[in-house]
């Protein structure tokens, strides 16, 4: 978060439509989306995007 706070999330592992690895953070509270992670995985590592 940009002000420092944890907040409590649910973390989602799923696939893009392009068959990509996303995580997605929901807000355990609000239920509301806090951020997605697009992972892009090769032999040289993982890059969060």
């Amino acid at each position: 978060m940009p002000d420092g706070k944890e907040i409590l999330c649910y973390e989602f592992k799923c696939r893009g439509k392009d068959n990509e690895n996303v995580i997605v953070y929901i807000n355990a509270g609000t239920a509301m989306e806090e951020q997605i992670y697009i992972l892009l995985q090769s032999d040289g590592g993982t890059l969060v995007m």
